[in-house]
This record gives structure tokens, sequence and C-alpha cells, in this order.
């Protein structure tokens, strides 16, 4: 990764990035239908250590193969998860209680 000066702005340092994205993804996040319960999507994201999960419209009758015409209409983040209720941050204190359970069962 190369980090270029640019210019100085009002005493801050511009720096230029010049990598593409490509070489710093790791991969597509998760995804699942805008159906999906908010449980079953932050179980998703603890079981897949993934930092988000995407949300897709579904424009097909069946949701076992991707599709292009698939719409990404959000992104679900365990952050999100916690701004929302208090219900859904006990859903999601419960979640990874219950993961943790069962992870260190798989030790």
């Amino acid at each position: 990764m190369r980090l270029k000066k640019i210019r100085k702005d009002k005493g801050f340092v511009v720096l230029q990035l010049n990598v593409t994205l490509g070489s710093i993804m790791r991969g597509p996040p998760p995804t699942v239908p805008a159906n999906t319960s908010v449980g079953r999507a932050v179980t998703l994201l603890l079981e897949s250590e993934a930092r988000m999960v995407a949300v897709l419209e579904i424009k097909r009758d069946y949701v076992f193969a991707k599709n292009a015409n698939d719409k990404v209409v959000g992104f679900l983040t365990l952050d999100r998860v916690l701004s929302l209720k208090v219900d859904y941050q006990n859903l999601l204190m419960n979640r990874m209680k219950q993961f943790l359970i069962e992870s260190e069962g798989n030790d």
C-alpha cells in the first residue's frame, strides 16, 4: 500500500492512497433476503465473523441461486443492531452467549 502526500490543507496533511479496492477486500459479505429475521441475520454475522451482512431484495421465486437481478437494499452491522431498541440488544446478547457456548463445545 502506498501513501502519497498531496498537499497540506489547514494544517492537515492530505494523503492519496494508491491502492485498488479489490486488493484490500477480503471477499463479499454474507447475504440475506430482506424478509430474514434480525435474529437470523445476527446469528449469520457471528457465525461468519463478518463485519456486515448485505440485505438483498430477491427478484426470484427460489433463494438457493444468486441472480444478477437481486438488489442490495442495505447492510446490517452489529453496531446497527446495538443502536436499535433494547429488545434487539437483549436478543444480540443472548445470541452471542449461545454462540460462545456452542463454540466452546466444538473445541
